[in-house]
């Protein structure tokens, strides 16, 4: 059996310190139940967020979250770590970043 890595925030920040532009992040959250908040890049150049359960379950909103951080909304250097920060921001834990 293979060790895992045990990744540290500073870690993972530097990973989407690294991400291009036009990548788009995921990140599951938990706090009881998982839901999974998505970013992606359209061909406008804006940032859409898409959170659901990850299976396939109807859309939320992202008010659900109650984030005391904004979302970014357009495709800058550093928009995936601004919406790590956003992410971490409100009553759910991000687990996983994809």
């Amino acid at each position: 059996m293979e060790d895992q890595y045990e990744w540290t925030e500073a870690d993972l920040l530097g990973l989407l310190d690294r991400m291009t532009v036009t990548e788009a992040v995921e990140f599951r959250l938990d706090r009881g139940t998982e839901l999974v908040l998505t970013f992606r890049v359209g061909s406008d150049g804006c940032i859409y967020d898409i959170l659901d359960n990850g299976r396939g379950g109807p859309k939320q909103s992202l008010s659900n979250l109650q984030l005391e951080n904004p979302v970014p909304r357009k495709a800058v250097p550093g928009w995936q770590r601004e919406a790590y920060e956003a992410a971490q921001s409100g009553l759910w834990t991000v687990t996983e970043v994809r």
